[in-house]
């Protein structure tokens, strides 16, 4: 049963973390890798994942983020040569401090400029050579969104700290099992995990999510999973039919006579996924929200706890992306940068 597979490997991990938590040796590395894990996890199409709609209390909203000195960026990089990009400006400059949405250097956002944030809080048109379409990214308690009223609505009772929907169409037929997301990186995370450590997650995440691909303890750390068996919502429409991405309800699975639960579990597992594809002339719709990290500060909650993910990351940012497999091009690819990171960086 994948539940039970997914709910025990789950507690496996927390007792290993918690067995540990007295050894200040290694509670750096293995707390680093719960956080890993349980993001990965989420990546990877958990089944017994709802949604996360559960309103909250006042006290348990996250507070918005009391900027700091402004400094200028020295780089923003990840590991692959396409997704290299330009610095973003100077940090009193940014339009939506304390974040700044760096697309990739392959990625062309219509009507914005190279270097310039990418819109947050309203949809915006973007191309790369895999892929046309437009996206909207939402975070909560972002002041300085574009449109913070819809922002607003779309979080309202709901746990959920951010959402990024994609919708569009592929340039060429590309199989469910060549396209991935998560995140890459170009420098080692801080404080790394041992090799012992960065096997034992490998062999729990094989049993829940065969599909997943994690490295911590390289010079080039990673964490990617099947996009068609890690986002909440899916969608496969004719060209015409596609539901309108700024919707403040969820959008429902559609186009692949699966329901959302078994989706994820069958495209999970790179043997199902490799029978289906994406097509070019159907439009998709990719709905994936996150509660576990809030980008206007780069916290990560555990529940128990928050953890400054700035100072995990080496300096280099999150991201929203997907991308091919095979040959490493981008479907997409945004960086989520934030100025703390900027304190943090190892490279400073």
């Amino acid at each position: 049963n994948h539940e039970h597979l997914h709910d025990k490997s789950n507690t496996t991990v927390k007792i290993l973390v918690y067995a540990m938590y007295s050894s200040r040796v290694y509670l750096k590395y293995i707390f680093l890798s719960h956080l890993i894990i349980l993001h990965a996890t989420l990546l990877a199409g958990n089944p017994s994942r709802k949604g996360c709609d559960i309103e909250m209390d006042d006290e348990q909203q996250i507070e918005s983020y009391e900027t700091s000195p402004a400094r200028p960026i020295n780089e923003i990089c990840t590991k692959p040569e396409s997704a290299v990009v330009h610095a973003p400006p100077a940090v009193d400059s940014w339009p939506h401090r304390p974040v700044f949405i760096l697309a990739g250097k392959d990625v062309s956002v219509h009507q914005t400029k190279s270097g310039e944030s990418c819109p947050i809080g309203i949809p915006f048109d973007f191309e790369t050579p895999l892929f046309s379409g437009k996206a909207l990214i939402r975070l909560r308690n972002l002041e300085t969104s574009d449109n913070p009223k819809s922002d607003a609505e779309y979080f309202a009772g709901r746990k959920r700290l951010s959402q990024c929907i994609v919708q569009g169409r592929f340039k060429k037929e590309m199989k469910l099992s060549d396209v991935f997301c998560g995140r890459e990186y170009e420098k080692p995370m801080k404080q790394k995990p041992p090799p012992f450590v960065n096997k034992i997650v490998q062999t729990l995440l094989r049993r829940v999510a065969p599909g997943v691909e994690i490295d911590l303890c390289s010079d080039n750390p990673k964490v990617l999973a099947p996009l068609a068996g890690s986002v909440q919502g899916l969608r496969a429409d004719t060209e015409g039919q596609e539901p309108d991405i700024l919707t403040i309800d969820d959008i429902e699975d559609y186009g692949f006579d699966l329901d959302a639960k078994r989706r994820k579990k069958k495209f999970s597992d790179p043997r199902h996924a490799s029978k289906h594809i994406f097509n070019t002339e159907t439009v998709y719709t990719f709905n994936s929200f996150d509660d576990s990290i809030s980008y206007v500060d780069y916290q990560m909650n555990l529940k128990v706890m928050k953890v400054d993910m700035s100072l995990v990351l080496n300096g280099q940012p999150f991201q929203f992306m997907a991308k091919s497999k095979s040959d490493g091009g981008y479907l997409w690819l945004f960086n989520i940068c934030n100025e703390r990171l900027l304190e943090n960086d190892g490279s400073a």
